[in-house]
């Protein structure tokens, strides 16, 4: 007997090819996009946040510069000139201050609400030596950047959650 294919068993038996997906097969499927699905909607929401963070962090690049102007030509005060920024959505203020040339901004409610904390220094990270009103720095001005929970021997953390923020931050 010759071997038949599987459309020639149908018509042979009377019976139709099935064709299309079982029930088990679809919700299977439906269950898997969901997951990917919601995944994706909780990752996304935080890549939102941190980009509103990285824009009040570009603003504050004003008055890294007035800091550094005011700290080479040695006026006394770090935040002589400076103009504070409008509040936006995603940045409420930014505060510089006068004896130690310390960034505050603060972020909008739709950037996380808290904190971050630019600290200015000269020397090693691992030795860092604070700025000093009046006092002309010695080497090169270098920044670090602080949320919630980030060690550094200078300044205090800042309130912003770490996840929100760039990596130097925490």
């Amino acid at each position: 007997m010759a071997l038949l294919n599987g459309s020639a068993l149908c018509r042979r038996f009377g019976r139709k090819l099935e064709q299309g997906f079982t029930l088990i097969e679809v919700m299977i499927v439906v269950a898997i996009v969901g997951v990917l699905t919601a995944a994706t909607i909780f990752i996304y929401n935080d890549y939102v946040v941190r980009a509103r963070v990285s824009e009040a962090l570009s603003a504050a690049s004003v008055a890294r510069t007035v800091v550094l102007d005011n700290a080479t030509s040695n006026t006394g005060d770090f935040a002589f000139g400076y103009p504070p920024p409008n509040t936006t959505a995603n940045l409420d203020g930014i505060a510089i201050d006068s004896a130690s040339g310390v960034i505050t901004i603060d972020l909008g409610a739709r950037a996380g609400d808290g904190t971050l904390v630019i600290v200015p220094y000269t020397g090693a990270e691992a030795t860092p030596t604070a700025l000093v009103a009046g006092t002309m720095p010695e080497g090169a001005i270098l920044w670090r950047c602080r949320a919630a929970g980030s060690t550094f021997a200078l300044g205090v953390a800042g309130t912003a959650l770490a996840k929100h923020t760039p990596a130097e931050c925490r």
